[in-house]
């Protein structure tokens, strides 16, 4: 009994102690949480409550034209955003608090045509709101590692959605648009709050080659995946009054939604943050797959709360791991880290509109879905597999067949160090490559695993002290460690 307690201390809460550690050295990580979680329920309450029941396909495909034209301007003008980032900060909310009640009241006023504008309001809602988001997002990243940045999107996403539902449910529409003025300038207010929280930036770790190529495909995978998740999804798109706000029960529904996106999110993303590029996301498209079998074929007359609640879930689970993806590119890549966030928003849109525009029947977007899944499968799968046949081919000597062991050696004590040895140095080389490190770093990494002293690694390599201990801090960001012992576990134990 002692020992099945001990593993599920190990396994379940000390990780939780963990990040609450995370979360009491940097409460500014608490503030962007909140700020997230406000601003996301603004989108909820604007996009999906009775509140704005005049939203229609025209407004909705508008609100997508702005975030596609907010995704565009980080691609191509990275650098504009950072010099304003100050000012925008604040000019945005403001312009999210003006248009929401502008938006409100079109179809109540007669000074001006009330379909333009509501059109212009959408846009420049969906503009105001992914700048805003992409901001937050990019703040995230600089200032905390993955694993704690993981637990803040997931955080921040059942936070929005709980409160979005209470709120729909005990307001009336007057008061959720007085909220919805409200929430922006709440949101801002955590986002100071976290920038005046003193924190260390965490190094960016850059990858190149094949695994930067990769990332950018899982960037671009991940946003037509989640849209075509939002297509067949209960939810819909932004600007779809949903159902089950309607009624008390949506609260117990929501809350258990949350549940399962929390467990699904460990299971999936959390507990493989630390394997290679190639393998971390890939439990991540099988759930999102799943997401996609469950909105085809699972029939909508269903109202058993637990089944409502998982297809709740797995629509909140593909907006978690596109942000997830994208904090995790703007640690990885070498680009400016806007334009990294822009591209990890620019297939989104660009689907949604596509959608609105060809109106496709449900055969059509069964067709889509399974070409979409198709598609996730292929990058998951074949495509890291084609990657590491090629460095196979480009490194011959890494991965040539070993000699079988003599039998003749196998009691000589010498000559089995030895081929221990070289199998530690072929195990080094192969995780070197699987975690990116540099030639040098992989030379570092070699003498580390086999035992040898900083001293003794600066004279075998000639290099000054300092090179060595940025290799080695290097080599510890790289397979997300802070100690030898970790680092020799990843070693030894994957073998």
């Amino acid at each position: 009994m002692d020992g099945v307690m001990g593993r599920v201390r190990e396994k379940l809460i000390m990780p939780w102690h963990s990040m609450s550690d995370s979360l009491q050295k940097d409460a500014g990580v608490i503030y962007i949480i909140l700020a997230l979680g406000i601003i996301g329920t603004w989108t909820n309450l604007v996009g999906y409550s009775g509140a704005f029941l005049h939203a229609n396909d025209n407004s909705r495909l508008a609100y997508q034209v702005g975030s596609l034209g907010c995704a565009l301007f980080f691609v191509f003008a990275p650098n504009l955003v950072l010099k304003t980032e100050r000012v925008t900060c604040v000019a945005i909310p403001i312009m999210m608090s003006l248009c929401t009640i502008l938006y409100g009241l079109a179809y109540y006023q007669q000074l001006f045509d009330s379909f333009s504008m509501s059109l212009i309001c959408c846009s420049l809602l969906g503009i105001s709101y992914m700048w805003f988001v992409l901001t937050l997002y990019t703040h995230l990243a600089r200032r905390t590692k993955m694993p704690l940045a993981i637990t803040a999107i997931v955080s921040a996403a059942i936070l929005e959605q709980v409160v979005a539902t209470v709120l729909t449910v005990l307001l009336n529409d007057l008061w959720q648009v007085i909220v919805c003025v409200a929430l922006p300038g709440c949101s801002i207010a955590c986002l100071f709050k976290a920038r005046n929280v003193h924190y260390k930036e965490p190094k960016r770790v850059l990858c190149s080659g094949s695994a930067e190529k990769y990332l950018l495909l899982l960037i671009f995978a991940v946003g037509m995946a989640v849209s075509v998740l939002s297509r067949t999804s209960t939810i819909g798109y932004w600007g779809t009054v949903r159902v089950d706000y309607n009624s008390p029960s949506s609260i117990l529904t929501t809350l258990i939604a949350c549940v399962f996106l929390a467990l699904i999110s460990w299971f999936s993303i959390s507990k493989f943050v630390s394997k290679p590029l190639t393998v971390k996301y890939q439990p991540a498209f099988l759930v999102i797959i799943a997401g996609y079998a469950f909105g085809v074929f699972m029939p909508k007359s269903i109202t058993f709360e637990p089944v409502v609640a998982l297809g709740l879930a797995l629509e909140f689970y593909g907006h978690v791991i596109r942000w997830v993806i994208a904090v995790d590119a703007v640690q990885q890549l070498r680009f400016q880290q806007y334009r990294v966030m822009g591209l990890s928003l620019l297939i989104g849109p660009t689907a949604s509109i596509l959608w609105g525009l060809l109106g496709l029947s449900s055969t059509a977007i069964g067709a889509i879905v399974l070409i979409a899944a198709y598609l996730v499968v292929l990058v998951i799968t074949v495509l890291p597999s084609v990657a590491n046949h090629l460095n196979a081919h480009a490194n011959p000597e890494e991965d040539a067949p070993q000699e079988p062991i003599a039998p003749a050696l196998v009691g000589d004590p010498q000559a089995t160090g030895q081929i221990l040895m070289e199998s530690v140095r072929n195990r080094c080389v192969f995780l070197a490559r699987e975690y990116g490190l540099t030639t040098r770093e992989t030379e570092v990494f070699e003498l580390l695993v086999c035992g040898k002293t900083r001293s003794l690694i600066q004279e075998e390599l000639i290099l000054s002290e300092s090179t060595v201990k940025t290799h080695i801090k290097h080599i510890y960001a790289k397979f997300e460690v802070i100690t030898i012992t970790e680092l020799m576990a990843i070693v030894f134990n994957e073998q």
